[in-house]
């Protein structure tokens, strides 16, 4: 009986309910959909007045129909206050409750700050350590993640879990401390010796340390735990046994591992970029670029395989290539578009579909006089062909001093509207300069752009 329930607690307006009775007045409220937002206010009262109260911050954090990013903050003030109370327990756990909502809703930097907050309350619950270190790496802080890590690692409770987290570490040990610290932790998840994740990434580690002959041996051991029966790992093995021909310098073994792996896998992104990498090297140009069509088919296809896609149909420059490339590139996350080389790739696919200002204007700025003379002249033709004729003008001023016979060649096979423009601009150029390259076009039939200029 809600009404006799409620009848029996002191009022809150009358500033007589005690911190300690407003959680078990408010879930007695909330039992009741007519009266649940009168708890919720109830508890916004109290904590006006107790605003470090454990009880009531926690029924605070409760509260129903709120979005995640506040129940987030209101879980890191309660955190925040069981710490200074003492409570490592309540903190830890408030902390890794507010890290997981806010990473799941997006909030990355707020779910570090609460991961980081629940390994300092309690740095003896693995799970808090293990988070952090997640987070630290996404971050890219993979030294600290890499030192949390271990942490976590020596207090982990169950051996499955450890042997997990250490395949993991193992690979940002790599990254910050090289091969030998990563070997450590993988042989310490090598304890069960079935454990084909720990196999894989040891192999990884062995082909780049160089140690070859140790990376054929545990290859064989994968061979054996995966048998003959699961195809996709049959696909990684195939994967592992490429990386380690190409390590040997036998490319030939290589193309034929990576077209075992793909017959199983003709989607998988990795094993298509290294098969048409390969192919790409080798000029097999169709190849490659028909290696990739699973794997950016996909509608969640990675960067790696669809900016490959790209730059290789760019380089065939066939019928309709600057259209697939431009729309690859489309596809690509934001930050990846924005990137110096995805933009120059973009402009050079532009320009395969008539629009040659942008990678003109790219070539422009890039040059550096005298080495990016072919830039500038490039920039040059660019121009004229986008018939913006004073701007492949002003590139043409710029290389006429490093090079005026490169000048001429560049006015031998452009129009008279360039010569025209470049006279305008040429009073501080050298005359010398100027009579010859007049000569060269007198010579190549052209007096009156000779005499213009």
């Amino acid at each position: 009986d809600i009404r006799a329930l409620l009848s029996n607690l002191p009022s809150v307006d009358d500033n007589a309910l005690a911190p300690a009775v407003a959680p078990f007045a408010v879930e007695v409220l909330r039992r009741d959909p007519r009266r649940r937002a009168e708890g919720d206010d109830l508890i916004a009262k109290a904590l006006s007045k107790a605003p470090e109260h454990l009880g009531l911050l926690a029924a605070h954090a409760a509260q129903q129909g709120i979005e995640p990013d506040e129940r987030a903050r209101r879980l890191q003030a309660l955190g925040k206050a069981a710490d200074l109370a003492d409570e490592p327990w309540v903190a830890a756990r408030a902390f890794l409750v507010a890290a997981g909502i806010a990473n799941d809703a997006g909030d990355t930097k707020l779910a570090l700050a609460c991961a980081e907050a629940a390994f300092l309350a309690d740095p003896s619950e693995p799970e808090t350590g293990i988070l952090t270190a997640r987070l630290l790496a996404d971050a890219g802080e993979f030294a600290r993640a890499l030192s949390v890590g271990r942490t976590a690692l020596e207090r982990a409770e169950s051996a499955d879990d450890a042997e997990t987290f250490a395949v993991w570490l193992a690979s940002i040990a790599k990254r910050v401390e090289g091969a030998d610290p990563a070997r450590v932790l993988l042989r310490r998840a090598l304890r069960r010796a079935d454990r084909r994740d720990a196999l894989v990434a040891l192999i990884d580690v062995e082909v780049e340390a160089g140690a070859l002959e140790r990376a054929a041996e545990l290859l064989t051991r994968l061979l054996v735990v995966v048998g003959n029966d699961d195809q996709s790992a049959r696909a990684d093995v195939e994967l592992l046994a490429a990386k380690l021909a190409e390590a040997r310098g036998d490319r030939e073994a290589a193309r034929m591992h990576l077209s075992k792996a793909r017959e199983v896998r003709p989607e998988d992104p990795q094993v298509a970029v290294r098969l048409a990498t390969l192919l790409d090297d080798d000029r097999q140009l169709d190849k490659a670029i028909e290696v990739l069509r699973d794997a950016v088919a996909a509608d969640n296809a990675p960067a790696q395989p669809l900016l490959l896609a790209a730059r290789l149909v760019v380089k065939r420059r066939g019928q309709g290539d600057a259209k697939r490339a431009r729309a690859w590139i489309a596809r690509l996350p934001d930050g990846e578009r924005r990137a110096k080389d995805v933009v120059r790739l973009d402009a050079e696919a532009q320009a395969l579909h008539g629009e040659a200002a942008p990678l003109a204007e790219i070539l422009a700025a890039e040059a550096e006089l005298p080495a990016g003379l072919p830039k500038v002249l490039e920039a040059a033709r660019l121009f004229v062909a986008a018939g913006r004729i004073d701007d492949a003008a002003a590139c043409a001023v710029r290389a006429f001093p490093h090079d005026s016979q490169a000048v001429a060649e560049l006015f031998a096979s452009t129009g008279a509207e360039l010569v025209r423009s470049v006279g305008a601009k040429a009073a501080a150029l050298p005359v010398s300069q100027l009579h010859g390259v007049a000569g060269k076009l007198a010579g190549h039939g052209r007096p009156r752009d000779a005499h213009a200029l």
